[in-house]
């Protein structure tokens, strides 16, 4: 694709395939390895999917925070479209979520329950940079992510956390627009207002974020359900208890911030991911332990204790150009 050689794919999605790259146009020793997504060659001449790919490249170049996935090069060989994004050495939070599932005595680890509200905070952090990017004049893009799951959160194995994938982001200055991008994503993760067909803000994401945070605490699904109908149903009218009345070693001093991204009425929420991340960075304050990117590091790799050697050595076997 374009000066970059595929040497394996790492994902595949509804839209794109996500292959691990090597650059080609550089100097051997000054080829970088990037995650490539291209768009499904079946879909390449439909404009609304080609579209939906030139916004998510144009939004994503201009947030430049460490708390979201950069992109680094976008472009178009023989009539296909790629991104070429940050290879990110880590796990996405879905994978240590479900670790931790399997293997209960991961969340035994100390202080493992204000590691995961540190993780929050962090994706807080990318999130808001999103919310708050502004063209030349100033004027806010309205940026809203639209699919925070945690399959779009990923912790690194050096303790930075990384939001991804706005694949389906809308903002005020979107290319397409097909009337049904309001019901694109995930059901148990979608804002009451956006199933009820409402006005879709950053405060759609808040929600979304507060539902990863529910399941992070409880360790449990909260608004997933056996069919669409009844998540959306749960959603929109199921009572949330909060997480420590599920999980007894679930902080009590976090229910509260959690309950609050979780208000139905989107007045009541937090008013930005900034003031939702320093309510929890106020409450890690007053814990005995300090957690920085080291203890998530330490932590990742006890969880898996592989996991970095393995995907370092899958860098190394592209940067020899190697297909697997």
């Amino acid at each position: 694709m374009g000066h970059y050689e595929l040497v394996f794919k790492l994902a595949s999605g509804g839209m794109a395939d996500v292959y691990l790259a090597r650059e080609t146009s550089a100097p051997p020793r000054l080829n970088r390895i990037v995650a490539l997504k291209r768009v499904h060659r079946d879909l390449v001449g439909t404009a609304g999917y080609r579209e939906m790919f030139l916004d998510e490249a144009r939004l994503t170049f201009q947030i430049a925070h460490p708390n979201v996935c950069s992109v680094v090069d976008f472009g178009e060989a023989e009539e296909e479209y790629y991104l070429a994004m940050e290879y990110l050495v880590g796990e996405p939070l879905a994978r240590l979520l479900n670790r931790c599932a399997r293997e209960p005595q991961a969340l035994e680890y100390p202080s493992a329950a204000w590691r995961l509200a540190r993780i929050v905070a962090d994706a807080c952090a990318g999130l808001h940079a999103a919310h708050t990017v502004s063209d030349a004049n100033g004027n806010l893009l309205e940026i809203v992510h639209r699919d925070v799951t945690p399959r779009n959160i990923f912790v690194l194995y050096d303790g930075m956390v990384k939001v991804l994938d706005f694949g389906i982001a809308s903002a005020a200055t979107r290319l397409h627009s097909d009337g049904s991008e309001d019901l694109r994503g995930n059901l148990s993760y979608m804002a009451p207002e956006q199933l009820m067909g409402g006005r879709v803000d950053h405060q759609a994401d808040i929600w979304a974020l507060g539902v990863v945070f529910w399941e992070m605490l409880a360790m449990r699904r909260l608004f997933k359900r056996d069919a669409p109908r009844t998540t959306v149903l749960s959603v929109v009218y199921d009572e949330i208890r909060p997480p420590s009345k599920l999980r007894p070693d679930a902080p009590r001093e976090l229910d509260r911030i959690v309950l609050k991204a979780l208000e139905r009425n989107p007045a009541d929420r937090w008013k930005s991911a900034k003031e939702m991340e320093l309510a929890i960075r106020q409450v890690l304050d007053t814990q005995p332990v300090v957690i920085g990117p080291a203890d998530l590091s330490e932590w990742l790799a006890t969880v898996f204790p592989l996991g970095e050697v393995r995907k370092k050595q899958l860098a190394e076997v592209a940067l020899r150009g190697r297909r697997v």
